[in-house]
């Protein structure tokens, strides 16, 4: 009679799960034994039971929850079967597309530092770019470090609640005429940049001429940054047109070190 029957380390090993897991199932009443040994109490399996096992473990790998195993299970017919599988594979691509477009978030921040890394501190840009599409969110005043952090936040939840895609990128925009007044700090607005989209939620940014600053270090020292881009632009006939575009490229999603940090500062400029 014993030889009809699977202990459960040799049912666990068959699924490479642990006895442990076996336990849980027939505590919690999912996945019972054929039989339990009088003698020494031993959980004991039949070999049919293996079929019943393959299909708890392929719901598992499905998504699905313990509970929601336990439900499909008490009326496992090929009907309520395939609307269940059908539900999963819904489910699962859902999951799919969100973790191809995480995958290419994350693709983008790695691009991102990589471009980052190859610049120097203070060096100086001069070049068209393409229309660009941002999701905007004002700061409010004083506009302290800490009120620049919140509206970051605050915009991050306003732009995936919106199911937009915003890249991994944090970004501020000082208005010009807190440029033009010399006050480096008094960004106004943060903002992510994002792919293009009809939502009312994201701006264009027109393209055009332009010149940026690399800047390497806390954000706190971007004046002196500031400083050097409009002696270059007087220097070289240049007018400043826009405010800055603020792009954090490497900033605490990737470092802990804060003199690692690199934001390129970009105004939109005319020759005069």
């Amino acid at each position: 009679m014993k030889d009809q029957y699977f202990s459960i380390s040799q049912l666990a090993e068959s699924q490479d799960i642990s006895r442990q897991t076996l336990i849980h199932y027939d505590r919690i009443g999912l996945f019972h034994p054929a039989h339990v040994n009088p003698d020494n109490g031993y959980r004991e399996y039949s070999p049919s039971q293996l079929d019943e096992l393959e299909t708890i473990m392929m719901l598992k790998r499905s998504g699905l929850s313990l509970d929601e195993m336990k439900a499909a299970l008490s009326d496992y017919s090929t009907e309520s079967s395939l609307k269940l599988l059908e539900s999963r594979i819904q489910a699962l691509d859902e999951q799919v597309k969100a973790l191809q477009e995480t995958r290419r978030r994350l693709s983008d921040k790695v691009a991102m530092v990589d471009k980052a890394m190859e610049h120097e501190d203070g060096q100086i840009v001069v070049e068209r770019v393409k229309d660009s599409w941002i999701v905007p969110h004002p700061v409010k005043a004083p506009y302290s470090l800490e009120e620049v952090s919140l509206a970051t936040k605050e915009c991050l939840v306003k732009a995936f609640a919106a199911g937009l895609k915003p890249r991994y990128q944090l970004c501020a925009f000082l208005p010009l005429e807190a440029l033009e007044a010399g006050r480096f700090l008094d960004t106004d607005e943060v903002f992510l940049p994002c792919d293009e989209s009809p939502s009312p939620l994201v701006r264009k940014v027109p393209g055009g001429l332009t010149a940026s600053i690399w800047h390497r270090g806390s954000y706190g020292r971007t004046p002196e940054k500031y400083r050097l881009l409009s002696a270059f632009c007087e220097a070289n006939g240049l007018e400043m047109v826009s405010g800055s575009y603020e792009y954090a490229l490497n900033d605490h999603l990737t470092t802990k070190d804060k003199s690692e940090y690199m934001t390129r500062l970009q105004v939109f400029v005319r020759p005069l």
